[in-house]
């Protein structure tokens, strides 16, 4: 599937954006708590909401909230999941909003690296 793609790297990025999106909404419901429950978040997209709660810092507090996150991925993509999984709680412990041109810049480090 990912070979037929053209340029492979605007795949890779498109597969990995969409990898990452799901990962910070699942993360983001799993933040939210009880008293967190009167933010009007219903207007934000929930893979964004993670932007409006309180970072996340804690590494094991970090993995309950991606607890599956990466389950999505074909087993192809087993290679980008450390890769994405960073670049996820990096964005959950400063609140900076995921942002595509960011990732596709982490990616093409980590192929420069490689």
């Amino acid at each position: 599937m990912i070979e037929d793609c053209t340029p492979a790297e605007d795949c890779l990025v498109l597969a990995c954006d969409v990898a990452v999106r799901r990962a910070l909404e699942l993360a983001s419901k799993r933040m939210l708590t009880r008293n967190m429950l009167s933010l009007n978040l219903r207007e934000v997209p929930a893979w964004q909401r993670y932007t409006r709660l309180p970072r996340l810092i804690d590494f094991d507090r970090q993995t309950q909230a991606l607890h599956g996150a990466w389950t999505c991925l074909p087993f192809e993509m087993n290679g980008w999941v450390s890769v994405l999984d960073g670049y996820v709680r990096s964005l959950l412990a400063t609140g900076q909003m995921h942002d595509p041109i960011d990732l596709r810049a982490v990616i093409q480090r980590e192929m420069t690296a490689a």
